[in-house]
């Protein structure tokens, strides 16, 4: 149980400071060749079959949902998720193992999914060294490198189809 954000929030808002000269490179679907994408349980049904379309394209893709209850679906190992009870201190901050876990991927694109209070994704996020990194637009500081501002989750196909067609539309050197 979390006791507070307060404590997350400012290690998010430090780690996010010490990275701002961070450079970002975009890159195209078709030279992208791992994802990690970050999300909370409540889109795995909605999300499921958008991973399953993109390992179909060739990619390898890595998953870390975040659940706030211990119900697990029967999934493939590259799903990983978070448990809030057992995968979080009482600062809401991830554990070390977790961390390393989510550090152990090297993709060359990060898709964050998640929620504007999922503090946990976030900070998994800022500590990544991924260099490309997309998400959805949260009202706090801006955490990725290409962000999509949604305005229903309940979109969430509709949002999916619009990171591939940006992804699809990058042009590189």
């Amino acid at each position: 149980m979390t006791i507070s954000n307060y404590f997350i929030k400012k290690k998010i808002k430090k780690l996010i400071d010490q990275t701002a000269d961070r450079k970002p490179v975009f890159k195209a679907f078709d030279h992208i060749q791992s994802i990690l994408v970050l999300y909370e349980m409540a889109d795995f049904e909605s999300l499921s079959p958008h991973i399953e379309h993109l390992k179909r394209s060739g990619k390898k893709v890595e998953s870390f949902g975040y659940v706030r209850k211990e119900v697990l679906p029967e999934v493939d190992d590259s799903y990983h998720f978070i448990v809030e009870k057992t995968d979080l201190s009482v600062k809401g901050i991830p554990t070390d193992a977790v961390l390393q876990k989510v550090l152990a991927c090297n993709p060359d694109v990060i898709m964050d999914l998640t929620h504007a209070g999922c503090y946990a994704m976030q900070y998994l996020l800022v500590n990544h060294p991924c260099n490309f990194k997309i998400g959805i637009k949260k009202a706090e500081r801006d955490l990725h490198d290409f962000s999509l501002l949604v305005t229903d989750r309940d979109e969430f196909n509709y949002l999916f189809e619009q990171i591939l067609f940006y992804l699809q539309n990058i042009r590189t050197k």
